[in-house]
């Protein structure tokens, strides 16, 4: 932990929170935080190129594994779904 503190209790919790409480929520640490977040001012491009994006289906090769793919995602449609045709439903059809 900070300052090689690992454990505090109540008394000295209570003792220590006013000042943690002051250099935690200093007005230009919340506007880093802000900043940080792409919330202020709003930026969401800037969030989003950080994430780390990998696809959980990689992209078929062939047409063999395509429609393989197809019939995967149908048939997950079918078990999952009791509802009228979807836009998607239609199109894989």
């Amino acid at each position: 932990m900070r300052n090689g503190i690992n454990h505090i209790d109540k008394l000295d919790f209570l003792e220590a929170y006013p000042l943690a409480r002051i250099e935690a929520f200093k007005s230009e640490t919340i506007k880093n935080s802000f900043g940080a977040a792409g919330l202020v001012p709003f930026a969401p491009d800037r969030v989003i190129s950080k994430l780390d994006i990998r696809l959980r289906t990689p992209t078929p090769f062939t047409e063999k594994e395509l429609r393989r793919q197809a019939s995967s995602i149908k048939a997950l449609l079918r078990t999952r779904s009791r509802s009228p045709p979807s836009p998607l439903d239609r199109a894989l059809n």
